[in-house]
């Protein structure tokens, strides 16, 4: 796995974007989120959450 793909952020856990994970399974971003959807009790809570207004700006600003 590329190191470049995992993001840390203040008072999160490191995480990789669903598009970066989905990329690794070779499957569709979309299809990914329907399967954790259908099988949250396969996952652990914190496995997914959603990014905030502000933390979702601040990794377009640096990517950009």
């Amino acid at each position: 796995m590329n190191p470049s793909i995992i993001l840390t952020l203040d008072d999160r856990p490191p995480a990789i974007l669903d598009r970066h994970l989905a990329e690794q399974f070779c499957v569709k971003t979309k299809r990914l989120n329907e399967a954790r959807a259908r099988n949250q009790q396969r996952f652990p809570e914190d496995f997914a959450f959603r990014l905030s207004d502000e933390e979702r700006d601040i990794l377009r600003s640096q990517s950009a």
